[in-house]
């Protein structure tokens, strides 16, 4: 699908900026599918004050920052998140033509109402939680480091944050592969009776893909296709509890812990 002229040239503004920002590559979990290698840990205080003074020399430029967090697990490094946030909604405080959003893709074990009201007060708005289905699937796929259920506290996170009363995106990331396609009407009626009536929570369908880890070959096994069937199937639930996640071509930068900035090529998301 060709992408429009307007998002080319958007990706490429002078005035848009999105920094897609890793505070720490370790994380709480071990996926059986995940590609990381978690050799690095936690983005050094060298990095976080480079990282605030490119901010503070491209924000004269800008109208709308987007600050995106990810790992390893974000959560896991706190305090880098909050000295940045901190840092950028002071820009916009003091400029006032500057927008800053931010998002965060975290597994959500560490997302209790505490940690969800912090970061809503810093400006985080928009929530990525992963799940492989419902707990008799996800805890066998998505396990503590050292082994342990997680299915049940990113659930009670979730169904918390139901109960605050302020705006924020949560996207549900429902992951599909060949060992969890018999189980996901089973969680499609337990999401649609949790979140049906929030129009907050949505719910993306992400198939799993062979990026490198060391489990590929063993985790991709000719149970896919049928993955791909049944996401198909489930992607024609009523609107009301399934809705796609989309987010406009900008342009784009991923910073990793070592303080590599590249830019990545504009693509729809």
């Amino acid at each position: 699908m060709a992408i429009p002229d307007t998002e080319i040239h958007a990706s490429l503004a002078n005035n848009v900026l999105r920094l897609i920002l890793m505070p720490t590559e370790a994380c709480n979990f071990r996926c059986t599918y995940c590609y990381e290698d978690f050799e690095n840990g936690r983005m050094s205080a060298a990095v976080v004050h480079g990282v605030k003074r490119f901010l503070t020399r491209r924000s004269a430029d800008l109208e709308m920052l987007t600050l995106s967090w990810f790992g390893g697990e974000p959560l896991l490094a706190p305090d880098v998140l909050t000295e940045v946030m901190e840092h950028a909604r002071g820009l916009a405080a003091a400029q006032p033509g500057l927008h800053v959003a931010s998002d965060i893709t975290t597994n959500g074990f560490l997302l209790d109402p505490a940690c969800a009201a912090r970061l809503l007060d810093l400006g985080v708005g928009t929530f990525q939680v992963s799940l492989d289905g419902p707990a008799v699937v996800h805890d066998r796929t998505r396990v503590r480091t050292g082994g342990g259920a997680t299915f049940q506290r990113i659930w009670e996170n979730l169904i918390a944050m139901t109960t605050v009363q302020r705006p924020f995106i949560v996207v549900v990331r429902l992951h599909v592969h060949g060992a969890n396609v018999d189980t996901l009407a089973d969680y499609l009626n337990a999401h649609a009776k949790a979140f049906a009536g929030d129009r907050r929570f949505r719910l993306l369908f992400k198939e799993v893909a062979p990026l490198g880890g060391p489990a590929d070959d063993r985790f991709h096994s000719s149970g896919h296709r049928s993955a791909r069937r049944s996401w198909a199937h489930c992607a024609i639930a009523p609107a009301r509890s399934v809705s796609s996640v989309s987010t406009p071509t900008r342009q784009k930068f991923a910073m990793r812990r070592a303080a590599t900035l590249s830019s990545c090529a504009p693509m729809a998301d």
